[in-house]
Order: C-alpha cells, then sequence, then structure tokens
C-alpha cells in the first residue's frame, strides 16, 4: 500500500524552521507523496498550473464519459536528464488566455517552462510499510507531527 498525503500545509511559515524534517518523517513513515495546497488566493497562485483539456462524449452504449488530459511538451533543460517530456505549465497571468482566449492564444503558450521557474529537488528514499508497521493514516500522523499524535 502507498500512503499519499494529499492534504498538506508544508507552506506555511510555522515549517520554515523544520519543513525539511516533517518531510523526512513522513517518508519515513511510509508516506510516498506529500501535496501542498493553496488556502487563499496568493498560495493558489503559488502552485503550478497544469495545461490540461477535457471532452464529455458518449461511449456506444449511451454513458456520459468525461476524459481528461494534461498536455505535455519537450522537456526543458532542467527536465531533459530525467525525462524527454514535460507537462505545460500555464503561469498565473496567463491562465485567462489558456481557459478562455483563442485556439491561437492557447497554443502560442504550449512550451517548455523557464528553466528558473522550476528546482531540482532531491527525491527522499521511500520504502514499502513493513510487517508491524502501522498503516493508518492516524499512525502517519503521529509519526510526522507528533505535536497531533
Amino acid at each position: 500500500m502507498q500512503l499519499i498525503d494529499t492534504h498538506t500545509h508544508l507552506h506555511y511559515h510555522s515549517f520554515d524552521d523544520d519543513r525539511d524534517a516533517v518531510m523526512q518523517r513522513a517518508f519515513a513513515a511510509g508516506v510516498a507523496q506529500l501535496v501542498t495546497l493553496g488556502t487563499d488566493v496568493a498560495s493558489c497562485h503559488q502552485a503550478l498550473a497544469l495545461a490540461g483539456l477535457w471532452e464529455r462524449w458518449r461511449d456506444p452504449g449511451g454513458e456520459m464519459v468525461v476524459s481528461t488530459t494534461i498536455v505535455t511538451c519537450a522537456a526543458n533543460d532542467l527536465v531533459a536528464p530525467v525525462h524527454d517530456r514535460m507537462p505545460v505549465l500555464i503561469e498565473a497571468e496567463n491562465l485567462e488566455h489558456w481557459l478562455s482566449g483563442s485556439v491561437d492564444e492557447a497554443a502560442s503558450l504550449i512550451r517548455p517552462a523557464a528553466n528558473d521557474d522550476l528546482i531540482r529537488a532531491p527525491l527522499y528514499e521511500i520504502r514499502q510499510i513493513e510487517p508491524g508497521d502501522d498503516p493508518g493514516v492516524a499512525n502517519v500522523i503521529r509519526t510526522v507531527m507528533p505535536e497531533f499524535g
């Protein structure tokens, strides 16, 4: 079983002094990924906006299907050593053009992100949950953030 904490607030200033230690405790407890959420307009703007497309259609049986995809492009120099493609990232000032602009405006945004828009961070060791480990979320929370245990 892989645990993913889909609701962290690691961007809060209260984590400034020990953010790395909190993350390391999470990974040591078996959490494979941490997702940080925006909680106000400013922190939502700090999140990455991925270019996506969606379509609603009916399958041969008449059922409504909603399909989604993330748009990719050639990798920038930062990502290229790892993979030849990357998601298209839409800058906050271009979101309206992506969502409501013309086809030409949207197409002009399909390009690799600038190298200095991203940072490369180490991938922490992720281990499988071992027999005897409590796989419950409460245990992970107590391990990662003992003050809540």
